[in-house]
């Protein structure tokens, strides 16, 4: 890890390389191409998708998804 760059390293060989993010606390960024085929579909399943479905349910449902997503980063 630099100032610029995050780089991944397996067997002295670097498997990928990214830069680095400075902002807010916990911030990330996901590369679709990295992830698993098998992972991929949840790039989907943001917040959003969330609260829309708890809000199907009802107005305190989409409240409550709302606050507990609201206190922590739980993107993907």
């Amino acid at each position: 890890m630099t100032r610029t760059a995050i780089e991944i390293f397996y067997q002295n060989h670097r498997i990928c390389s990214h830069p680095r993010l400075h902002g807010k606390p916990g911030q990330y960024n996901t590369v679709e191409a990295h992830m698993p085929e098998n992972h991929k579909p949840f790039i989907q399943w943001n917040a959003q998708r969330f609260i829309s479905w708890a809000e199907q349910v009802g107005p305190y449902a989409g409240a409550a998804v709302q606050a507990i997503l609201s206190s922590h980063t739980v993107e993907q």
